[in-house]
Formats: C-alpha cells, structure tokens, sequence
C-alpha cells in the first residue's frame, strides 16, 4: 500500500487538530479566499468555485481530526472541549459557504 501524502491524510482526520483547524482551515481558507477573491472581482464571478471546493474540503478534514481528537481525548478522560470548539467553527463555516454563494449568485 502507498504511503499517503499530506493532503490525504488531512482529508481522512489523521493531521493532529491544530494543524487541520490553523493550517488547513484557518490559514488556508484565508490565502485561497484572497486570491480566489481578488480573482473573481477582477475577471468572472464563477473564479470563486475554486475556493468554495477548498472550503468544503477544509471543512471536511478539520471535522474528521476533531473526531478523532475527541476520540482520544474521551479514551484519556481528558476534555474534549477542542474538538467540540473546532466543529463548532465548521459549522459556522459550512452557514457562511451559503451566504457566499447566495450573494455572489443569487443576489
């Protein structure tokens, strides 16, 4: 079996929470929005795409790594008060992905 490379491994919640939430989801949101964004004032509308398809990818894997931190964390009887924290911005993520595409196509 082949070795999974970065993004595959976020993609299945194997990236430690931080990561997936301040790199992926955080970090990455901003830098794909900027440029996605800047994109689609300048030339079309639909150059946002790209950045609602990283979006819904972010999503996914920083809500699969807060699983599975919650997992460990309840096998610890630590608190799993981060992941709970981390799909909570998903979800507050996943509302504004459909305010996005409502202003940027319906309005």
């Amino acid at each position: 079996m082949a070795d999974k490379n970065d993004f595959e491994t976020f993609q299945d919640g194997d990236k430690d929470l931080a990561t997936s939430f301040w790199g992926y989801y955080f970090v990455g949101t901003i830098i794909v929005g900027l440029v996605c964004g800047y994109l689609s004032d300048t030339y079309s509308k639909w150059l946002i795409l790209p950045y609602l398809l990283y979006l819904l990818i972010a999503i996914m894997g920083t809500w699969q790594s807060a699983e599975k931190y919650k997992l460990k964390q309840k096998k610890n009887k630590q608190s799993e008060v981060w992941g709970f924290l981390a799909q909570a911005m998903c979800v507050l993520g996943a509302i504004g992905t459909f305010t996005l595409v409502k202003d940027t196509f319906f309005y």
